[in-house]
């Protein structure tokens, strides 16, 4: 018998290796197929249901509440053109913006409107031939319009011309005969004499050069590019308008000697008050010209072209409308892509270029949205600016006018009168808002208007009132004040009343802390909180570092005069108080001359522990036949300044703003104020650093059983299915 073992008769052949191996290979094809065809199905889905779940607290992957608000009113199309040679491009930074757009994109679809946006390479001949057809687009909407300023530029021109040839061939000699009538002066009159004649002696050179000026007109109006007729209206104006400045300043002059000339030598007085009215007669045509330069309107045609001139650019396009208001905006191309260098030297992350780049593209849209922006009146008695020694809230104006806002100054020491707003609101229709910086009530007399602080905060009170009875919104930045409230109100009651508010101007919030090894230290700069409120403005800025210098407190008198709301809080904590006697801490600090003295403690006597406190307040309140009228007011008239908005801090290598809350609470508070709700939301230069959100305790607790026990006992029932499958 046998010991090798026999194969059965119906078992089959073992495979040969080739054959295994070609069975192996097809496995393997078969295996990387249904890969690659999975991967591919799930590329398609998520490019076509796409979604992104961003858990950041400050919406690091997603549009800022104010970009979302904007894009859910977009009733057309909306596009961003980007024209630039797309080699030079940054490939970080370009990417950055178009996830930014894409973004905007996505949000639009949802909201029935759209928003895209390409790109033309003006380096490459398809590109030119694109950035022609846009320009031929935007001139036929534009020709009338075109055509219409180009009258205005040429019926300037001529005009300058005839006022020339009048002053060259009439004015010119007939002062010049006057002039040398004149005989046996005493030195005053000889002086004003000297000056007449040099003003005379240059004013063939000043007429020359507006000549030359004219002369160039033509050329800049006949202007074609890419073969489309584009009249440089700018460059029309920029080339007219500082000639004829010059001219007029001469006749200015001019005017002013001879008046003086007429006191001080009345034997000639009678003709040269006449040759005077002459000279303001001439002198007032030339304004009139100057006048109508600067009404020319520029269309949106002319924009893209001067835009292309300078060799790239980034547009935001919208709908045409009926009003004047622009249909295509330009942003600064440097900051949505800057070069390579320009980041590394900068250390802008990726995070930083969407957010600038979203909110250089949000501003442009509540330009083209919004068809009544506000005007903005900043309220004033201040001396330094008074005094043209500085420009306050520079900052805070440019982040409006990014927007289309228009600000100006009304400053009381300047002029009692209010600046006026028909040039900028012709027709009566935009919402103006009032914000108003109560002054320093511890500063003495200045030398501008020999007021003291105390007076100066008197004057601002009074014009506000008479604001205030008028209906006007008001945006009220209210200091501390020196004069105790149980004695005499702050004069800006007068004001709150109406609303059921009152100031408590008389003491300053203020904190205090012993850090170890270091003396104590009082704080008078407080961060503050955001109450719990349906608000629009306390929503905007809700978890924003909103800071207040020397803050006071606002008191509700009345709660039925006035529907108000709480928008900034501090909370009663024990080491913060209200104190009384704050007056030379605050003076010492804006004058290196006064002793510091001991930072001020708690006295039960004449401070309060009587917190939370109400720093500021909204309120509306109803008037008979009238628009209800709405009021904010902020217990600090600091905390807009360009100082402290521009104050950055260093975290994870990056600059961020300190206090972002202060900017966003401005623009919000002015939005509401306006009564354009629909444009308030927090911006995304507001979401600086991106953080977790706070997590409720109930979620951390359930968290914490996942992760000790959760994860132990899904190993353990894995472990019995394993056992009962197995038997």
């Amino acid at each position: 018998m046998s010991s090798t073992n026999q194969p059965l008769a119906n078992e089959p052949a073992p495979a040969s290796g080739l054959a295994r191996r070609l069975r192996y290979t097809l496995l393997t094809a078969l295996l990387v197929l249904g890969v690659l065809v999975s991967v591919t199905l799930v590329n398609v889905l998520g490019e076509r249901f796409a979604r992104r779940f961003d858990v950041t607290a400050t919406g690091e992957h997603r549009l800022s509440p104010r970009s979302s608000k904007l894009t859910a009113s977009l009733t057309g199309a909306y596009e961003v053109i980007i024209a630039a040679d797309t080699a030079a491009l940054d490939r970080r930074a370009r990417q950055d913006a178009i996830d930014v757009m894409d973004r905007f994109g996505k949000s639009s679809t949802s909201a029935g409107g759209s928003f895209t946006h390409r790109i033309i390479d003006v380096a490459s001949a398809q590109g030119r031939a694109d950035y022609a057809t846009l320009l031929g687009e935007l001139a036929k909407g534009d020709a009338a319009l075109m055509a219409e300023e180009r009258k205005r530029v040429e019926a300037a021109a001529r005009n300058t011309v005839a006022l020339s040839v009048d002053l060259n061939q009439n004015f010119g000699p007939a002062l010049g005969n006057f002039l040398g009538t004149i005989s046996g002066t005493d030195p005053q009159a000889t002086t004003i004499l000297g000056r007449l004649q040099a003003s005379l002696a240059g004013l063939p050179a000043s007429l020359r050069t507006t000549g030359t000026a004219v002369s160039g007109i033509p050329a800049l109006l006949d202007r074609t590019v890419q073969g489309v007729a584009v009249p440089s209206l700018v460059a029309s104006v920029a080339q007219l308008t500082p000639p004829l400045q010059e001219l007029a300043r001469t006749l200015l002059s001019i005017e002013a000697d001879l008046r003086q000339l007429a006191d001080a030598h009345p034997p000639a007085a009678q003709t040269a008050r006449q040759v005077a009215d002459g000279v303001k007669s001439r002198r007032e045509q030339f304004d009139i010209v100057t006048d109508s330069l600067s009404r020319v309107t520029y269309p949106d045609t002319l924009l893209v072209a001067e835009a292309l001139a300078r060799s790239a650019t980034v547009l935001v396009r919208g709908p045409r409308h009926a009003s004047s208001r622009p249909s295509v905006i330009a942003l600064p191309f440097e900051q949505i892509f800057p070069t390579r260098e320009e980041l590394e030297a900068s250390g802008l992350a990726s995070a930083d270029l969407r957010r600038r780049a979203e909110d250089l593209i949000a501003s442009a849209l509540s330009v083209l949205v919004n068809p009544n922006p506000p005007i903005v009146v900043m309220l004033t008695a201040e001396p330094a600016i008074a005094a043209r020694q500085v420009r306050a809230f520079e900052v805070a104006s440019l982040r409006l006018r990014r927007s289309g806002a228009d600000v100006i100054s009304w400053d009381l020491l300047i002029s009692p009168d209010q600046p006026s707003l028909a040039k900028l609101d012709p027709t009566g229709t935009r919402p103006v808002v009032y914000a108003v910086r109560m002054p320093d009530t511890t500063q003495g007399k200045d030398s501008v208007s020999q007021k003291t602080g105390l007076e100066r905060r008197r004057l601002v009170a009074d014009a506000v009132l008479a604001l205030s009875q008028r209906g006007s919104p008001l945006l009220l930045s209210i200091g501390p004040s020196i004069v105790p409230v149980d004695k005499e109100p702050d004069p800006i009651d007068a004001v709150l009343a109406p609303f059921g508010l009152s100031a408590r101007s008389d003491r300053v919030v203020m904190g205090e802390q012993t850090p170890a090894n270091a003396p104590r230290q009082v704080l008078t700069d407080m961060y503050v909180s955001v109450p719990a409120s349906e608000h629009p403005v306390a929503g905007a800025i809700r978890g924003l570092p909103t800071l207040l210098p020397w803050p006071t407190s606002l008191r509700i008198k009345d709660a039925s005069a006035a529907t108000t709301t709480t928008l900034l809080e501090f909370p009663g904590v024990p080491n913060v108080w209200a104190e009384s006697q704050w007056q030379v801490s605050k003076a010492a600090q804006g004058d290196p001359r006064i002793r510091q003295p001991e930072p001020p403690k708690f006295d039960e006597a004449t401070d309060a522990h009587d917190g939370p406190w109400r720093m500021a307040m909204a309120g509306e309140r109803a008037r008979t036949n009238a628009p209800a009228q709405r009021l904010i007011a902020v217990a600090s008239n600091e905390w807009l300044s360009d100082t402290l908005v521009r104050m950055t801090q260093n975290v994870e290598g990056r600059e961020i703003a300190t206090c972002p809350g202060n900017l966003q609470f401005f623009e919000s508070s002015v939005y509401w104020l306006a009564g354009q709700e629909s444009l308030i939301g927090a911006s995304a230069s507001s979401r600086q650093i991106a953080i977790v959100g706070p997590i409720a305790e109930s979620r951390l607790t359930a968290l914490r059983f996942v992760l000790i026990a959760g994860l132990p006992l899904c190993v353990l029932v894995l472990g019995l299915f394993y056992r009962a499958a197995r038997g």
